[in-house]
């Protein structure tokens, strides 16, 4: 805007260079995730479904902006059968920059780089906001794969992020000054700027303190005497940081230099006690009654899955401590074949996805016949628990089996409905996209016998050791992946995705053992751009510092 006339566009390279080298040497530093997250996110469900509302889910209200300064003001206390008070998914909606940090960014001295980390905390603050902050929806509509994610208070990290920098700059700042330019900085922060901020974070606490309790049924009133209590201990640390500063601005400061320390320990120990502990809770896990019960009834084992009906999304993480493998499993980077081969199944057990699917254990939180699906009368109640009853079903498929025909369907959508409707049998006829010539079919009346037993099953490698007396197709009832290799013996074959979104190998006549092993290429991608990037930063980095220090002994020389 300053640049003299001809000069804009100079100017202009100028002032973004930075902040371009900012974004490319970031994009370069994190390849090793930025690469396989964007690749995963846009082959993910999350892509076609995304949308404004789903991106703006869970907004910090603008009323947490006094957590800034009041930390926890909404925290605890988390009062039984009331889930959250105040504000659901506290924690993820929460930043803390303390009192040395506000200060920093109206007293550090003007430079681009206290430019561009001021914007960084104001911007983390207002995204965060969602749409009620404006700049989010603007993000969502120009910045591409942005609509992907949700929570807009994670951009509070930029806050963060911004207010360390800040402060980092600030202490620069008085280090550099005499004790007559100290006090020239802090006197606007020790006349009026703290002072106003505590008056004012009290006054903004105190009409919400009264608005929660006049809409509290709490007895006695938990939320006034806890955000009361919160509210003093912020102004406590207002008062210590301002009688702080006060004595750094005394011209006997140096005889107070230890009170000035001990001080400072204190403010940071009240601020590790009563912000950051609250926030952080380690407990023992608690497991729900629902997987505890289906632990009793049916140990976790790689051969079978679990379904949960409904498919209620708090229900999904109990399997994580059994270790069952839960077909509504919550995943939120699924593929799109694999949630259309989910969807089939209308999350009924009967069905004959769930059948392929290997599903033999049903979880529901009522008498299955009341759910008013089709097929309950096939369900056999093994156990019933309080409101927990669970099923098993008449006839799943294995995790792991061998079938002796296959079927061509490019078509995922035609090969989906015969498959839902039973048209086709997956147990003696495997769905492919293209033809494989491993599966010449058998002789009428000839019966196919073939067996498949899981070895080893880790998130990253799957051993299976198969025999049969005819060629055939190993169906693995995992989610397909370009990324997943597969060996027969040993030896590379060729990965199949198999009826629309599993995986599948050709598999000779005999005793074989077949291993699949996931080697995302894009993960390696990302991990040599990275390292090349570190290194060169390195190396640029060790370069200057030698250039700094053979010009600072050439002047002293001179």
């Amino acid at each position: 805007v300053a640049a003299a006339p001809g000069d804009y566009t100079a100017a202009a390279v100028r002032t973004l260079r930075p902040l371009l080298v900012i974004g490319v040497g970031g994009m370069l530093l994190s390849a090793v995730l930025l690469v396989p997250v964007i690749e995963f996110a846009l082959r993910s469900t999350r892509a076609p479904d995304a949308n404004l509302t789903f991106s703006n889910s869970f907004p910090m209200p603008a009323g947490q902006i006094l957590t800034l300064v009041i930390p926890n003001l909404f925290g605890h206390p988390r009062l039984e059968d009331h889930g959250y008070w105040g504000l659901p998914f506290y924690e993820e909606l929460t930043a803390y920059l303390g009192i040395v940090p506000l200060v920093a960014i109206f007293r550090t001295r003007t430079r681009p780089v206290s430019v561009l980390l001021a914007l960084m905390v104001v911007l983390g603050i207002v995204i965060s906001l969602g749409i009620d902050g404006g700049l989010f929806t603007l993000l969502y509509r120009l910045l591409p794969g942005y609509s992907l994610f949700r929570v807009p208070p994670r951009m509070l990290l930029f806050t963060v992020v911004g207010g360390a920098g800040l402060t980092a700059l600030f202490i620069t700042d008085l280090q550099t000054l005499d004790h007559k330019g100290r006090v020239e900085l802090l006197r606007p922060v020790v006349h009026w700027g703290l002072p106003a901020a505590v008056i004012l974070a009290a006054i903004l606490a105190f009409l919400l303190l009264a608005y929660y309790t006049a809409h509290s049924t709490d007895a006695p009133p938990w939320r006034l005497f806890y955000s009361a209590h919160m509210t003093a201990l912020a102004a406590m640390a207002m008062g210590a940081a301002w009688v702080g500063l006060r004595l750094w601005t005394r011209n006997d400061w140096l005889s107070r230099v230890p009170w000035l320390v001990g001080l400072t320990l204190l403010i940071i120990v009240i601020d590790l006690w009563h912000v950051s502990a609250p926030m952080i809770t380690a407990s023992t896990a608690d497991v729900p009654e629902m997987w505890k019960l289906m632990a009793q009834s049916a140990p976790a084992g790689p051969d079978f899955r679990v379904m949960t009906v409904p498919d209620e999304v708090t229900w999904q993480a109990g399997s994580t401590y059994t270790h069952h493998l839960n077909v509504s499993g919550y995943d939120p980077l699924i593929s799109d074949q694999a949630q259309e081969l989910l969807d089939a199944s209308g999350q009924n057990p009967t069905t004959p996805i769930a059948r392929l699917l290997g599903v033999r254990y049903v979880i529901t939180n009522k008498p299955y016949d009341w759910l008013g699906l089709s097929g309950f009368e096939t369900l056999k109640e093994i156990t019933q628990e309080q409101d927990w009853h669970i099923y098993e079903t008449a006839d799943p498929l294995p995790h792991a089996f061998i079938v002796p025909t296959a079927q061509v369907i490019a078509d995922s959508g035609i090969a989906l409905r015969k498959l839902t409707s039973g048209e086709i049998d997956p147990a003696q006829s495997v769905v492919v996209d293209r033809a494989v010539n491993c599966v010449p079919g058998i002789p009428d009346g000839t019966a196919f016998t073939g067996t498949a037993q899981i070895v080893r099953y880790a998130p990253n490698i799957v051993e299976i050791a198969t025999r049969s007396e005819q060629p055939g197709v190993l169906v693995l009832t995992d989610t397909y992946d370009p990324y997943w290799k597969v060996a027969v013996d040993g030896q590379p074959a060729e990965l199949l995705r198999v009826d629309t979104a599993l995986r599948g190998v050709c598999v000779a006549a005999g005793v074989h053992q077949v291993r699949f092993e996931y080697r995302p290429v894009l993960l390696s991608t990302g991990l040599a751009i990275s390292a090349a990037s570190w290194v060169l930063i390195a190396v640029v980095g060790l370069k200057m510092l030698r250039n700094r220090l053979q010009t600072s002994e050439s002047r002293r020389r001179a």
